[in-house]
């Protein structure tokens, strides 16, 4: 077996799909188009002589021979990021540096910083998958994060932290929905929260796990039905008396361009998010601070 013509870029994509399950998911998780990633993991195939995956409509999975592939490709990725890492950490550049985060973060808060990353880094990687940025982190692919304080606890090397900013999470309804209109104090409480029927990002994302954590009780947990997108949450709240949570930033831009139909009400300030730039070493936080993040 000559991996000679197989690219480390090829072996990620292979893990990509391997741990999301599916090729559309790698896609968009690695920013590629999806005949990209097939072409990919079909030379792969054709270099080992197998299959790697077993297709199916629920997505893919490992055969025997994949399961292989993929320890040797964990193995292999890790020690040439660890090499990879320790030269370019100790004299980083702008085009090296790799960094992820949000899209409420990279259309809202700090959109010119990342206009201007986009123009200088290697890799922008804008996600509202949390496990693939904190994955992309551990595996070495992403050199700093942009992301809510807790998910550092899922860091699995040493890192720096620099707190940036806090920002309540809002209610975003209907303005004809009764249940909202009855709540007559300034901020929705997590009694209030528990008696609504919520649209919220799958339960990776921080705000969900916010609200179960909130309710000791599973019985007292709001109904929370899970939707990919913050747009087609809006999109449905609009018509119906379901209610979403957004970042207070994302949920104002969202209110301008609905007009006067929707309305927003931010949580106790227990549900409010703290967002920090995690990086490998000072060098890099600081080179990524004087590109413009603002803290």
């Amino acid at each position: 077996m000559d991996f000679q013509g197989i690219s480390m870029d090829s072996f990620w994509v292979f893990l990509t799909v391997s741990d999301l399950g599916s090729i559309a998911k790698a896609s968009e998780d690695l920013l590629l188009d999806a005949s990209s990633v097939s072409r990919r993991i079909q030379a792969l195939e054709q270099e080992v002589g197998t299959a790697l995956f077993v297709r199916s409509s629920q997505g893919v999975r490992l055969t025997r021979a994949g399961r292989i592939l993929y320890d040797f490709a964990k193995e292999l990725h890790s020690k040439i990021s660890e090499l990879k890492g320790g030269i370019k950490l100790s004299n980083p550049a702008l085009s090296e540096i790799s960094i992820g985060s949000y899209d409420s973060i990279a259309s809202t808060k700090q959109v010119d910083f990342f206009a201007k990353a986009l123009k200088k880094f290697k890799r922008v990687q804008i996600s509202n998958d949390t496990q693939a940025l904190v994955r992309a982190f551990n595996d070495g692919v992403l050199d700093a994060l942009i992301v809510d304080q807790e998910l550092s606890t899922e860091f699995e090397e040493d890192y720096r932290e620099r707190e940036l900013f806090s920002e309540a999470f809002c209610l975003v309804y209907s303005l004809k929905n009764a249940q909202v209109a009855a709540i007559q104090t300034e901020t929705v409480s997590k009694e209030d929260l528990a008696n609504l029927e919520l649209l919220l990002y799958p339960d990776n994302c921080p705000i969900y796990k916010k609200i179960r954590t909130a309710y000791p009780n599973p019985r007292r947990l709001p109904v929370i039905h899970q939707i990919e997108f913050a747009s087609s949450a809006v999109s449905i709240v609009t018509q119906s008396d379901w209610v979403t949570v957004l970042p207070e930033s994302l949920a104002r831009a969202q209110l301008e361009k609905s007009g006067s139909s929707l309305g927003i009400k931010r949580l106790s300030a227990e549900f409010n998010r703290h967002i920090s730039l995690f990086s490998r070493n000072e060098k890099l936080e600081q080179l990524i601070l004087e590109l413009g993040l603002i803290d």
